[in-house]
Protein backbone atom coordinates (compact mmCIF):
# COMPACT_ATOMS: atom_id res chain seq x y z
CA UNK A 1 0.00 0.00 0.00
CA UNK A 2 1.61 3.40 -0.97
CA UNK A 3 0.54 7.01 0.31
CA UNK A 4 1.27 10.35 -1.05
CA UNK A 5 2.52 12.86 1.57
CA UNK A 6 2.53 16.40 1.05
CA UNK A 7 5.59 18.40 1.98
CA UNK A 8 6.03 21.35 3.82
CA UNK A 9 1.96 20.72 5.24
CA UNK A 10 0.44 17.62 7.59
CA UNK A 11 -2.07 16.10 4.54
CA UNK A 12 -4.34 13.47 4.61
CA UNK A 13 -3.87 10.02 3.10
CA UNK A 14 -4.69 9.51 -0.75
CA UNK A 15 -4.10 6.02 -1.83
CA UNK A 16 -2.76 5.58 -4.79
CA UNK A 17 -3.45 2.96 -8.01
CA UNK A 18 -1.98 -0.70 -7.68
CA UNK A 19 1.61 -0.82 -9.12
CA UNK A 20 2.02 -3.66 -11.96
CA UNK A 21 3.19 -6.71 -9.96
CA UNK A 22 6.79 -7.50 -9.51
CA UNK A 23 7.29 -3.97 -10.89
CA UNK A 24 10.02 -1.53 -10.06
CA UNK A 25 8.82 0.59 -6.94
CA UNK A 26 9.15 4.53 -6.46
CA UNK A 27 13.01 4.10 -4.90
CA UNK A 28 14.00 0.87 -7.92
CA UNK A 29 12.98 -1.60 -5.48
CA UNK A 30 10.69 -4.20 -6.89
CA UNK A 31 7.23 -4.69 -5.61
CA UNK A 32 6.17 -8.20 -5.68
CA UNK A 33 2.48 -9.55 -4.52
CA UNK A 34 -0.21 -7.84 -2.94
CA UNK A 35 -3.58 -5.57 -3.99
CA UNK A 36 -3.12 -1.67 -3.68
CA UNK A 37 -6.82 -1.29 -4.22
CA UNK A 38 -7.15 -2.93 -1.03
CA UNK A 39 -6.85 -0.16 1.20
CA UNK A 40 -6.00 -1.73 4.86
CA UNK A 41 -7.47 1.61 7.11
CA UNK A 42 -5.75 0.16 9.78
CA UNK A 43 -2.42 1.02 8.83
CA UNK A 44 -1.91 4.93 7.80
CA UNK A 45 0.66 7.48 8.55
CA UNK A 46 0.98 11.40 8.14
CA UNK A 47 4.28 13.06 6.97
CA UNK A 48 5.66 17.21 6.76
CA UNK A 49 9.00 18.49 6.09
CA UNK A 50 10.02 20.55 9.19
CA UNK A 51 13.36 22.02 7.73
CA UNK A 52 15.21 22.79 4.91
CA UNK A 53 19.05 23.64 4.31
CA UNK A 54 21.58 23.95 1.77
CA UNK A 55 24.49 21.53 1.21
CA UNK A 56 27.03 21.00 -1.66
CA UNK A 57 24.83 22.23 -4.95
CA UNK A 58 22.91 20.49 -6.69
CA UNK A 59 22.58 19.04 -2.75
CA UNK A 60 19.76 20.02 -0.35
CA UNK A 61 19.26 18.33 3.33
CA UNK A 62 15.59 18.04 4.48
CA UNK A 63 14.07 16.85 7.23
CA UNK A 64 10.70 15.50 8.05
CA UNK A 65 8.64 14.37 10.46
CA UNK A 66 6.31 11.30 10.35
CA UNK A 67 3.62 9.76 11.84
CA UNK A 68 2.93 6.08 11.67
CA UNK A 69 0.08 3.57 13.16
CA UNK A 70 0.19 -0.12 12.60
CA UNK A 71 -3.39 -0.61 13.72
CA UNK A 72 -3.47 -4.15 12.12
CA UNK A 73 -2.82 -7.42 14.00
CA UNK A 74 0.74 -8.26 12.13
CA UNK A 75 3.90 -6.20 11.66
CA UNK A 76 4.37 -3.86 8.87
CA UNK A 77 7.67 -2.35 7.19
CA UNK A 78 6.98 1.11 6.24
CA UNK A 79 9.13 2.40 3.24
CA UNK A 80 10.33 5.89 3.40
CA UNK A 81 12.19 7.73 0.65
CA UNK A 82 16.05 9.10 1.45
CA UNK A 83 16.53 11.03 -1.25
CA UNK A 84 14.28 13.01 -4.02
CA UNK A 85 13.90 12.20 -7.11
CA UNK A 86 13.77 8.60 -6.45
CA UNK A 87 16.59 6.33 -8.36
CA UNK A 88 16.42 2.75 -9.41
CA UNK A 89 18.73 0.01 -8.56
CA UNK A 90 20.15 -1.66 -5.99
CA UNK A 91 22.05 -0.90 -2.92
CA UNK A 92 25.73 -1.87 -1.22
CA UNK A 93 25.31 -1.31 2.29
CA UNK A 94 22.75 -0.83 4.65
CA UNK A 95 22.92 1.11 7.95
CA UNK A 96 20.42 0.37 11.06
CA UNK A 97 20.14 3.30 13.74
CA UNK A 98 18.20 2.82 17.30
CA UNK A 99 16.19 6.35 17.95
CA UNK A 100 15.49 6.24 21.13
CA UNK A 101 12.87 8.87 23.63
CA UNK A 102 9.84 7.80 24.59
CA UNK A 103 10.53 4.39 23.41
CA UNK A 104 12.97 2.61 20.93
CA UNK A 105 12.48 3.03 17.32
CA UNK A 106 15.00 1.25 14.82
CA UNK A 107 15.44 2.74 11.44
CA UNK A 108 17.47 0.92 8.31
CA UNK A 109 18.71 3.24 5.78
CA UNK A 110 19.57 0.92 2.56
CA UNK A 111 22.27 2.45 0.85
CA UNK A 112 22.70 2.63 -3.34
CA UNK A 113 21.19 3.93 -6.07
CA UNK A 114 17.35 2.27 -5.12
CA UNK A 115 18.41 3.37 -1.79
CA UNK A 116 15.63 3.82 0.72
CA UNK A 117 14.53 3.87 4.51
CA UNK A 118 12.58 1.64 6.19
CA UNK A 119 11.01 0.98 9.75
CA UNK A 120 9.56 -2.12 10.92
CA UNK A 121 6.36 -1.48 13.23
CA UNK A 122 4.35 -4.13 15.47
CA UNK A 123 0.87 -4.91 15.75
CA UNK A 124 -0.79 -1.81 17.43
CA UNK A 125 1.98 0.76 16.88
CA UNK A 126 1.74 4.64 17.32
CA UNK A 127 5.51 5.76 16.00
CA UNK A 128 6.32 9.36 15.50
CA UNK A 129 9.62 10.14 14.09
CA UNK A 130 11.23 14.20 14.09
CA UNK A 131 13.96 15.31 11.87
CA UNK A 132 14.42 12.36 9.92
CA UNK A 133 16.39 13.08 6.98
CA UNK A 134 15.64 13.15 2.98
CA UNK A 135 18.10 14.72 0.46
CA UNK A 136 16.76 16.76 -2.01
CA UNK A 137 19.26 17.03 -5.55
CA UNK A 138 18.42 19.66 -7.62
CA UNK A 139 16.94 23.13 -7.49
CA UNK A 140 15.11 24.61 -4.95
CA UNK A 141 12.15 21.77 -4.09
CA UNK A 142 8.81 22.67 -6.16
CA UNK A 143 5.80 23.78 -3.94
CA UNK A 144 4.26 20.40 -4.37
CA UNK A 145 7.33 17.98 -3.78
CA UNK A 146 5.89 14.62 -2.57
CA UNK A 147 6.97 12.04 -0.25
CA UNK A 148 5.87 8.85 -0.94
CA UNK A 149 5.44 5.91 1.62
CA UNK A 150 4.64 2.60 1.28
CA UNK A 151 3.45 -0.47 3.68
CA UNK A 152 5.00 -3.77 2.95
CA UNK A 153 4.66 -6.70 4.26
CA UNK A 154 8.13 -7.73 4.13
CA UNK A 155 11.60 -6.33 2.85
CA UNK A 156 14.09 -8.99 1.23
CA UNK A 157 17.89 -8.18 0.70
CA UNK A 158 19.22 -10.36 -2.17
CA UNK A 159 16.46 -13.19 -1.63
CA UNK A 160 16.49 -13.67 2.06
CA UNK A 161 14.60 -11.47 4.99
CA UNK A 162 15.66 -8.43 6.23
CA UNK A 163 16.44 -9.76 9.78
CA UNK A 164 17.95 -12.84 8.39
CA UNK A 165 20.46 -11.04 5.77
CA UNK A 166 21.22 -8.15 8.53
CA UNK A 167 21.19 -10.76 11.36
CA UNK A 168 19.42 -8.20 13.59
CA UNK A 169 15.94 -7.74 15.36
CA UNK A 170 14.63 -4.75 13.71
CA UNK A 171 10.93 -4.66 15.07
CA UNK A 172 10.41 -1.15 16.85
CA UNK A 173 8.94 -0.47 19.96
CA UNK A 174 4.66 -0.06 19.70
CA UNK A 175 4.85 3.41 20.93
CA UNK A 176 7.41 5.57 20.16
CA UNK A 177 8.13 9.31 20.08
CA UNK A 178 11.84 9.99 19.15
CA UNK A 179 14.41 12.30 17.04
CA UNK A 180 16.64 11.13 14.65
CA UNK A 181 18.85 13.49 15.57
CA UNK A 182 19.86 11.60 18.41
CA UNK A 183 20.19 8.38 16.48
CA UNK A 184 22.86 6.13 17.19
CA UNK A 185 23.79 3.38 14.52
CA UNK A 186 23.84 -0.12 15.65
CA UNK A 187 25.38 -2.00 12.40
CA UNK A 188 26.11 -0.91 8.72
CA UNK A 189 26.31 -4.32 6.84
CA UNK A 190 27.63 -4.82 2.91
CA UNK A 191 25.58 -7.87 1.46
CA UNK A 192 27.20 -7.74 -1.59
CA UNK A 193 30.97 -6.69 -0.30
CA UNK A 194 30.44 -3.34 -1.63
CA UNK A 195 28.68 -4.01 -4.76
CA UNK A 196 24.95 -3.33 -5.31
CA UNK A 197 22.21 -6.41 -4.40
CA UNK A 198 18.69 -6.28 -5.20
CA UNK A 199 15.98 -5.69 -2.99
CA UNK A 200 12.63 -6.49 -2.71
CA UNK A 201 9.67 -4.67 -1.03
CA UNK A 202 6.49 -7.66 -0.86
CA UNK A 203 3.26 -5.40 -1.05
CA UNK A 204 1.33 -6.04 2.49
Amino acid sequence: MRFLFYACALVSILACPASNPGGQGAGGAKITGGDMNKSDKTVRGEAKITGMKPGRPPLINMEAELSLKNGGDTPVWFRIPSKLPEGSGGVFAIEVFAVEGKGRAVVAQFLGSGGFQALLLPAGADVTIRNLPVSYWGDAPPADVKIAVEAAAGIFIDGKPAKEALDLDLLSDAKVDADFSAAKMLVSRKPGNGNEVPVTVQKK
